[in-house]
């Protein structure tokens, strides 16, 4: 097989691959070849050993990013980072705010979320569009979903999407107020039947 075949002629797998062949010059083709047709995992063998290869934070944020179907912005990363250690009994601040709910926990949770994110765009596992959100591919998205079943507790997931809930449904809010489109009470009254 080749290596391309063994990316299953995704784009982003075999970009992934040749920064793998890249950072070691002195294996031969048949050595990365044999690498990743040894790998067990069922999904693409070049984003597998990408994912193995992260740092423990930027695996959680890459899986935790894979939860929501639609792309997010630094400021979502971070509440949902910041709600996935609230739920695992960290010192997060959930929807209100980052570490301890403070403005410089805030800036903490904002800039971490950025480093991580910046590092799933430097290993090609997202994108990140002009608007500044982030994407994934549906590979990556299916292999970081799988592993999110089985590396994160489940309260951990269950507070960072219900932290990432709260913060979109105070924005819709906020948006829905400043259109004019319903009084202010009518939305608080529609949120909290929501939730």
């Amino acid at each position: 097989a080749t290596l391309t075949e063994l990316c299953g002629h995704l784009p982003l797998a075999i970009e992934l691959l040749l920064g793998q062949v890249r950072s070691r010059p002195d294996w031969t083709v048949s050595d990365h070849v044999h690498r990743f047709t040894r790998s067990a995992d069922d999904l693409t063998p070049g984003l597998t050993s990408t994912y193995r290869e992260l740092a423990p934070p930027t695996r959680r944020a890459l899986n935790l990013l894979a939860l929501h179907p639609a792309r997010l912005d630094d400021g979502e990363l971070a509440t949902l980072l910041a709600g996935s250690r609230h739920g695992a009994g960290g010192a997060g601040g959930g929807a209100g705010g980052g570490a301890g709910g403070t403005a410089d926990g805030e800036r903490e949770d904002l800039a971490g979320a950025r480093a991580v994110a910046d590092e799933l765009t430097h290993r090609h596992l997202t994108t990140r569009g002009s608007d500044g959100r982030y994407d994934l591919h549906d590979t990556v998205r299916t292999l970081a979903i799988t592993r999110t079943a089985q590396e994160e507790p489940s309260s951990a997931l269950r507070a960072a999407v219900e932290a990432l809930a709260s913060r979109l449904l105070v924005r819709s809010r906020n948006a829905v107020s400043a259109l004019g489109l319903l009084p202010g009470e009518a939305i608080a009254e529609e949120l909290e039947e929501a939730t």
